[in-house]
């Protein structure tokens, strides 16, 4: 039972990174229906900032977070001015793929010549590094935390989206544009502001992912694929079903772990994409993209 646990544990703190990507994907769709592939290089940057931040100047973590988090919105804000607002109409015109790749790539090679390309190591800042004993399985309770803020930036997302104004403008903009601007919507800072939000929430994950993988500048492009899997298999759109998303991934690839060669690891992302697309296109509880 302890094994069990240890395995579920760890599953649904990988799961926890990954929904979070997911979450900071869906937040740009859920306006644009566009997705921004520079998203695992703005978790990257987020990571980058914080270690800068917090382990090279000191800087209490709360207030490293909030700085990081306003460097890589603004960061999210320039990839709508750069990579997609110069392409008319982006929700038939698939360019966008190709700019905001381009975009995270750009950024990747710019953090590089900044912090280098060797790993840095990030304090752990909750809990420590001794791990805590549940049931008998060990996890540390910077693991326990990743899992806490996914939830707590979930629910906060899902009552910004179902329960104010400004999440009514958000899903009124995402039906119809033009519509929503005849109506009195101002559709561009809703925009602006979902772009920041995503940044933020991009931010945050590296930040807090820091800990238990290192700040890894070549980390962005592996976390903006399972991140991107996990937004398809709960669904382009859901806050809800993005972590539920990420955290189904999770648990599969630690499960898988056990009985899959390490060489074999990665190709089981990439099977459960196609299984998700197969078997249900719009995801778990999305709306796909239309």
């Amino acid at each position: 039972m302890s094994s069990l646990l240890q395995l579920i544990l760890g599953g649904l703190s990988v799961g926890s990174i990954y929904g979070l990507v997911a979450l900071s994907y869906n937040v740009i769709f859920n306006t644009t229906t566009v997705i921004n592939f520079s998203a695992g290089e703005l978790v990257t940057t987020g990571a980058l900032c914080g270690f800068s931040f917090y382990a090279v100047w000191h800087v209490p973590i709360i207030l490293s977070i909030l700085l990081s988090a306003a460097v890589v919105g603004f960061l999210a804000l320039l990839v709508e001015r750069i990579a997609i607002r110069p392409v008319k109409d982006v929700s038939r015109n698939f360019i966008w793929i190709m700019s905001t790749f381009g975009f995270g790539v750009a950024l990747k090679h710019t953090a590089i010549l900044i912090w280098g390309s060797a790993p840095l190591p990030f304090p752990k800042f909750i809990g420590g590094d001794n791990p805590v004993s549940i049931l008998g399985a060990l996890v540390l309770p910077q693991e326990l935390g990743i899992i806490l803020i996914t939830f707590l930036c979930t629910g906060l997302l899902e009552i910004y989206y179902r329960k104010t104004i400004f999440g009514t403008a958000v899903r009124a903009t995402s039906s119809d544009r033009e519509t929503a601007g005849i109506m009195g919507i101002n559709t561009k800072h809703v925009i602006y502001f979902s772009f920041a939000l995503s940044g933020v929430l991009a931010a945050i994950c590296g930040i807090i992912v820091s800990p238990v993988t290192f700040a890894d500048p070549n980390m962005g492009i592996v976390l903006g694929v399972k991140g991107f899997v996990a937004a398809v298999m709960g669904g382009l759109g859901s806050a809800i079903g993005a972590v539920l998303g990420g955290i189904l991934l999770g648990l599969i690839e630690v499960f898988s772990s056990t009985i899959v060669p390490p060489i074999w690891q990665e190709a089981v992302v990439f099977v459960v994409l196609i299984l998700a697309i197969l078997i249900r296109p719009s995801g778990l509880f999305g709306k796909g993209m239309e």
